[in-house]
């Protein structure tokens, strides 16, 4: 009951996140972290091991953005 009280003051990104790193506030190698603004949207570059893509607004990967490295999603849609 305490943690859907929890969630539901928190944005979606904000809520992702907490699921992501669980109990002890660490992810287990190779699960994904979405990173989020300050003001708990998704930012729009996320990255893991080494690969970054743009996402939505929602935090869904746009098609074609995953690249090695930085990307730039100033330029995309």
């Amino acid at each position: 009951m305490f943690v859907c009280s929890l969630l539901a003051g928190m944005t979606q990104c904000k809520q992702d996140k907490l699921r992501a790193l669980g109990i002890i506030g660490a992810a287990p190698p190779g699960r994904f972290v979405p990173q989020c603004t300050m003001d708990g949207n998704y930012q729009s570059v996320q990255c893991m091991d080494g690969y970054c893509w743009c996402v939505d607004i929602k935090g869904r990967a746009l098609p074609g953005t995953r690249a090695k490295g930085q990307v730039n999603c100033g330029k995309v849609g």
